[in-house]
């Protein structure tokens, strides 16, 4: 099987050189405007702008208001920063936003219209803060429907909110957008983009209400953006070209922990003629959306598309979870081979794994069914949104190949169609359907897994995390039938002496899917050769953890310490944990490296300190002095504990939610 590289954009990269903010802030209030939602303060923001551009660089400052304008353009070296409270509106008169010489009856495409906030060769840009930047698209909306109510299909021209073309080194982090006339970031040939923290927001019936739509671009990074619009949450375009890159035009684009609420899905196309290649999407969820996973396009449009991954991705009411076809806006039925031309959608190299996905059935959620009625037959005429598990359609003449579907489970109204597709692998793909096959094939190649692959957990710790003195037995029992569970810890080890000893390259070999982690106890001083400093070579070690499982292609997920029942003296029943700068330290560490965190000592110093000191006994064990043991648990205390973890990973890791169980299983069902 061919291997592929899939390239993520550290944001440190896209952070180089960048000196925007070296040279001083200008108020727009400054330069006159008054920020009272009324007056109109085009001039004034972009006098600002100038000023600031004139000046060398710099952040251009909108404090709390309402600052009503036409269209802004950038300069490069510049921030314009947002505060909170902070509105940037557009005005609604679509005059204001036509190039000169063009008529609204006369104009054909975007391009007619002058983006809200445009920028065009350009290096060292950014836009910040806790602010709102508002597209004012209701006026747009409205004859945008009307126009196609009476054309099926026709998208009525309007204005960009953000449009940043050729332009290198850009950050938007922080803002909140709303209700664009249609698409609301637009970096087009742009390189070295980073999209952060951002939110989008537009109705669920706004017509090409696009979040984010990359177009002909190169390192581009969107992670954490919650986007619930009215059309593509993000949509990676590649309409021409690039001679540079004659192949992917559009290339080394991630795409992690984000949220979609509504839209049409995380989609490439429908325009890809310049090529699309190295993409990653991780960790997303996606709620209320026409489609998941989507990637579009067509004869006449279409280019190559290849080295697509997606992973760790939970999918709730999202009507075609998986939706990948070469026929955008056709139909393949009845077709027939065409002859292949530089504009025959070519997609290769695509990989789809951990991906637990639920589309509504037939007859669920009724008043959905009558927004899809409504939206559909007023805009499109044409029919209600499909519901199925999946679609990955090729043409005839150009089949889709080498993909591959892992551990992926759907629930859906009906199965997935496979057509004219060949080296299609189905590796532990489980799909339940309401009626129907789960898999209709038409002329596809398709090898499922004869034995179904199962997940394999390895736990990492000291003797807290052990079988017999702490919660791996218990949250071994919380486990289904097809997930494997390898306890690798042992008593008495810290993250220095695991290591030393080479029981962390033991647990390497095993090949896990997911390694749980957790040190601390034995870090702590007047351990001897085993104790850590937990600002510096317990975090390095913590670090080697991280760093070495994802090396291997698995995921690690750090366990906060099990807190030991260090009472107060008091007799205030609060607990004075010695571990709290070990938990910091792994804390910190998971916000840093972007990786899954279980807090379990939180949890578990809630839990002791809800209970009490008496009642905690019942799940601590009675050492040989007899007395108290207040730091491992006992066969009941390794269940109470255990159900603590599993509730952290169903947040922290939902893909593993359909291997986890609500109620322990009984010793003796126990296969591990």
């Amino acid at each position: 099987m061919k291997k592929i590289f899939f390239i993520i954009i550290p944001a440190a990269i896209l952070l180089f050189n960048f000196s925007a903010t070296a040279a001083g802030t200008f108020d727009v209030r400054q330069f006159g405007a008054k920020g009272d939602g009324r007056t109109l303060d085009t001039e004034a923001i972009q006098k600002t702008l100038d000023e600031c551009g004139s000046a060398g660089g710099g952040i251009v400052r909108l404090v709390p208001g309402t600052y009503l304008s036409k269209p802004i353009s950038l300069h490069s070296n510049t921030t314009l920063q947002l505060d909170e409270g902070a509105k940037l509106k557009a005005t609604d008169n679509p005059q204001d936003f036509l190039k000169p010489g063009r008529t609204l009856e006369g104009a054909k495409g975007s391009s007619d219209f002058v983006a809200f906030i445009s920028g065009k060769n350009l290096t060292d840009i950014a836009i910040t803060g806790k602010g709102i930047i508002d597209g004012s698209g209701v006026r747009w909306w409205i004859p945008a429907e009307d126009a196609r109510s009476k054309n099926p299909g026709f998208t009525s021209p309007r204005p960009r909110m953000i449009l940043l073309e050729d332009c290198r080194n850009i950050k938007i982090i922080g803002v909140t957008l709303v209700n664009s006339p249609s698409f609301h970031i637009v970096p087009k040939r742009c390189e070295n983009v980073l999209i952060e923290g951002v939110t989008i927001r537009a109705p669920s019936i706004s017509p090409n209400t696009d979040g984010i739509d990359p177009g002909e671009s190169r390192n581009v990074c969107i992670s954490k953006c919650v986007i619930d619009v009215g059309d593509d949450n993000i949509a990676i375009k590649s309409g021409r070209a690039d001679p540079a890159h004659p192949n992917a035009a559009s290339e080394n684009i991630t795409v992690t922990d984000c949220t979609f609420l509504h839209g049409h899905g995380m989609s490439i196309g429908s325009e890809t003629a310049g090529g699309v290649s190295n993409v990653t999407v991780q960790r997303c969820r996606f709620e209320n959306l026409a489609s998941g996973i989507r990637i579009k396009s067509a004869r006449g449009k279409g280019g190559l598309v290849e080295n697509i991954s997606y992973s760790d991705i939970t999918m709730k009411n999202v009507k075609i979870p998986i939706n990948i076809s070469s026929y955008y806006q056709d139909s393949p039925q009845g077709d027939s081979a065409q002859l292949v031309t530089p504009l025959t959608p070519v997609y290769r190299n695509i990989r789809i794994k951990n991906v637990t996905a639920a589309s509504p059935y037939d007859g669920d959620d009724f008043v959905d069914r009558i927004t899809d009625f409504l939206y559909y037959y007023y805009a499109y005429h044409a029919y209600l949104e499909p519901r199925a598990a999946g679609f990955i359609v090729g043409l005839p003449e150009c089949e889709i190949s080498d993909i591959v579907l892992e551990n992926v489970n759907i629930k859906a109204s009906k199965g997935m169609t496979i057509q004219n597709a060949k080296d299609v692998k189905l590796n532990n793909v489980k799909i339940e359907t309401q009626t129907g096959t789960p898999l209709k094939l038409d002329n596809a190649q398709v090898v499922q897994s004869a034995t179904e692959h199962k997940l394999r957990i390895i736990l990492v710790g000291d003797s807290t995390v052990t079988d017999s003195n702490g919660w791996g037995a218990g949250f071994k029992r919380y486990l289904t039938g097809n997930i494997e569970c390898i306890n690798k810890a042992r008593n008495g080890r810290s993250s220095k002496s695991f290591i030393n000893e080479g029981r962390w390259t033991e647990a390497l070999a095993l090949k896990g899917d997911y390694y749980l982690i957790q040190f601390g106890h034995n870090d702590e001083p007047g351990k001897g050769e085993r104790s850590t400093d937990p600002n510096t070579t317990y975090r390095e070690f913590m670090t080697r953890y991280i760093d070495e499982t994802i090396a291997i292609g698995a995921k690690p997920i750090l366990v906060t310490s099990l807190v030991r029942r260090q009472w107060d003296k008091s007799g205030s029943g609060k607990i004075n944990s010695s571990l709290t700068p070990y938990v910091e330290t792994v804390k910190q560490l998971a916000k840093e490296k972007n990786v899954p965190l279980v807090d379990l000592h939180a949890r578990s110093k809630e839990l002791c300190e809800q209970w009490g000191k008496e009642k905690c006994f019942k799940f601590s064990p009675i050492k040989d002095n007899n007395q108290i043991d207040n730091t491992h648990l006992n066969a009941k205390g390794s269940v109470i504990f255990a159900h603590l973890v599993v509730e952290e990973l169903r947040r922290a890791v939902p893909e593993l939610q359909p291997y986890l169980r609500d109620e322990p299983a009984p010793d003796a069902n126990l296969a591990h």
